[in-house]
């Protein structure tokens, strides 16, 4: 009888124990199932780790077809608005909500985390969110954050097909040592970017090519070249330096990430960040292209995308040759012809762009489209000659800081106002070698797109150079193609955008009854006015230069009595009315003499410090800084606008906080009249006497003074 009750129980038990795992297995499927390949989709290498390829570098990859939403927000202890990023584009829209719900709520969380005990130091702080990888069905987006002399980051790295995130083990052939990998970060990382031991020079030295190990003398090189703190000249001359590294510190980081559950990491196209602690290294993928499959390893034979024609395709791998510019477009063609199309736009910000500006940038796209055509049937018609070509056009109006006079109090400030000048550059530069040599031009090429700056001022362009005129030992540029000829043409066309003309010289920018040399002599006398003398048209000043290398700027707001050109508001609405707009060269005759040296002419003011203001703004000039470069990572977006001049005066910003004797006397000038500025006799700033952010910063406005 007992027998008897004891089967039912245990059938009972058994039926129960496998109702209970079939309920717990239905829970784990509902509650995965958004992670799951959806159906019909299959990734091409189906995650084998026996087909997992490193990067190929002479391939090319496509930008995913997806929309990217920059939206803001606020939180209680920061009174600015703050960027997030979503996304839209996906099929599976429950993976999409997934990906833009994580992003918000992180975003967020980390604002409030970082910020919340900044009230009251706003001014000293920055924050965003962006995109650095959009490819392959991979995203990576950086969260970042700086102030106070500190920054730091989190990455959101996702396989789009699922909605996972993906582990930073996820980037690599599951062959691969992850600790051979994280070492040679580090161990990069420091060959880069320690610096303290080298020997004095003017400025900030900037590292050339690669570092190399000297079996002999058993130490790590890098080559430098420098620039010239006061003048910006570059140095042809290139050095050697030991760099200085600490292997304790690299093997102490490397077990830290390894051992950390939550490793921090973005990547863009081009190179890997990764961080422990507040310690956070760098390398470019070239370096370890043969680990690297997150080019290829998540796609798919179906796209996982609504459309097929948003990103870009036939991007160059480990570049970030996709820029920020209006049209952008390479081939990299399997016959005789290489060419890439980049087009970019410097508008001040508060231009409004009218219908005559707009179809003259049409022009120009086409233009630069039909040379392409044009190259097409010649590579077509000659196939024992390979052709590279490299076209920028570019686009500029005229903005210009105007004295503006308050009849009320008497006052003068400085408003921004837009001339009525419109500016295209058609930029060419053209390769051509011989078939048996495309390969081996090819690869310099290729290389060229993959060195990280070029990510700024109009991608590989204005880095790539021929070494014909240069000198043994000399450094000529970013990337210097060895070997082969560029040849190079500029085609710059001036337009009215309010009179809808164009201008084809000088001349015909100022009044009829105006002799111009003569405005132009007054305006620029400090340079030498011969046959050799050149005169150039800027956005908003004439580049006068003599045969001495002396040159000065005359800018329109100083002139603007002679020349057609208009000035505009932010509406769009002319400037009539000049009764309250000063000319700037009157106000500046007037400046009180002791706030300028008596031998700084009017020109060299209005090209260091824009147009002064009278004495009842002396001591806001004073006590004012071009930018807070010690305490905050400039942005590229806020020195688009700003002249060559501008750039290098904000760059020697930084080295005279630190006591910089200058001898260049229009910088000496400028800095005398700043009460922050307490020079030392004799002294030249040493690189080591800069915080992060100020050799970050040192480094982007050289950069962006150079590309000028």
């Amino acid at each position: 009888m007992k027998k008897k009750k004891i089967i039912p129980i245990i059938i009972i038990v058994v039926l129960s124990a496998i109702l209970c795992v079939e309920i717990v297995r239905f829970v784990r499927k509902d509650s995965t199932d958004i992670n799951k390949v959806p159906a019909g989709t299959t990734y091409i290498n189906k995650q084998d780790a026996s087909l997992e390829k490193g990067i190929d570098l002479s391939g090319t990859y496509s930008e995913n077809d997806l929309e990217i939403k920059e939206e803001t927000f606020r939180i209680d202890s920061f009174d600015e608005d703050l960027q997030l990023i979503q996304i839209s584009g996906l099929k599976n829209k429950k993976i999409e909500d997934k990906i833009n719900q994580e992003l918000k709520q992180k975003t967020k969380e980390c604002a409030n985390n970082w910020l919340k005990d900044k009230k009251g130091h706003e001014k000293n702080v920055s924050f965003n969110s962006e995109v650095a990888s959009n490819f392959a069905n991979i995203l990576s987006v950086r969260i970042y954050y700086w102030g106070d002399a500190s920054d730091d980051f989190i990455g959101l790295n996702y396989n789009l097909v699922t909605g996972e995130k993906l582990e930073f083990a996820d980037l690599f052939n599951k062959n691969e040592s992850l600790e051979s990998i994280v070492r040679k970060i580090f161990y990069k990382s420091s060959l880069y970017y320690n610096h303290e031991n080298l020997d004095s020079i003017e400025g900030d030295p900037g590292f050339v090519g690669e570092p190399y190990y000297d079996k002999e003398k058993g130490a790590w090189y890098g080559k430098y070249a420098w620039t010239d703190s006061e003048t910006g000249d570059e140095h042809s001359e290139t050095r050697e330096f030991v760099l200085a590294f600490d292997e304790n510190e690299i093997e102490k980081y490397t077990k830290k990430f390894l051992n950390d559950e939550n490793k921090q990491f973005y990547f863009s196209p081009a190179n890997l960040e990764i961080k422990q602690d507040s310690h956070a290294a760098s390398i470019y993928l070239k370096e370890i292209a043969d680990c690297v499959v997150i080019y290829d390893k998540y796609l798919t034979e179906n796209s996982i995308f609504e459309k097929d024609d948003i990103g870009s395709k036939s991007l160059i791998t480990c570049s970030f040759e996709k820029n920020n510019g209006d049209y952008k477009e390479t081939r990299y063609e399997s016959n005789n012809l290489f060419y890439d199309i980049y087009t970019r736009n410097y508008y001040e910000y508060n231009y409004k762009v009218n219908d005559y500006a707009i179809q003259k940038q049409k022009d120009l796209l086409n233009s630069l489209k039909s040379k392409v055509n044009e190259y097409k049937e010649i590579a077509s018609n000659n196939p024992d000659k390979a052709y590279f070509l490299f076209l920028v056009g570019d686009y500029e109006n005229g903005s210009s800081q105007l004295l503006t006079n308050d009849p009320e109090t008497g006052k003068y400030s400085n408003q921004d106002y837009n001339n009525s000048l419109f500016i295209t550059n058609q930029r060419e530069k053209l390769i051509v070698c011989n078939i048996d040599e495309k390969e081996k031009l090819l690869e310099q090429v290729l290389d060229s797109y993959r060195y990280y700056n070029i990510n700024f001022y109009d991608g590989v362009f204005n880095y790539l150079d021929d070494d014909s005129d240069a000198t043994p030992g000399e450094y000529s540029g970013y990337d210097t193609i060895k070997g082969f000829k560029i040849n190079e043409k500029t085609d710059t066309k001036y337009y009215d955008v309010v009179a809808k003309i164009e201008y084809k010289s000088i001349k015909d920018l100022f009044n009829d009854d105006v002799d111009y040399m003569d405005v132009l002599k007054n305006y620029s006398s400090e340079v030498k006015h011969d046959s050799k003398t050149t005169y150039s048209i800027k956005d908003d000043y004439i580049l006068v230069a003599d045969s001495n290398h002396d040159s000065t700027h005359v800018y329109y707001g100083d002139i603007k009595k002679y020349i057609k050109l208009q000035y505009f508001n932010k509406d769009g609405s002319i400037l009539k009315d000049d009764t309250n707009h000063n000319d700037s060269s009157d106000i500046v005759n007037n400046v009180n003499s002791n706030q300028v040296s008596t031998n700084t002419t009017n020109n060299e003011i209005s090209n260091l410090i824009g147009n002064t203001t009278a004495s009842d703004d002396e001591t806001d000039f004073a006590n004012s800084e071009i930018f807070p470069s010690d305490s905050r990572k400039l942005e590229v977006s806020e020195l688009s606008d700003m002249t060559k001049d501008e750039l290098y005066l904000a760059y020697n910003e930084i080295f005279a906080r630190h006591g910089q004797d200058f001898k260049t006397k229009k910088f000496r000038d400028y800095f005398s009249q700043k009460d922050w500025y307490h020079p030392v006799e004799g002294k030249s700033v040493e690189l080591s006497e800069l915080n992060e952010i100020e050799k970050y910063n040192a480094n982007l406005l050289k950069n962006a003074a150079d590309s000028k």
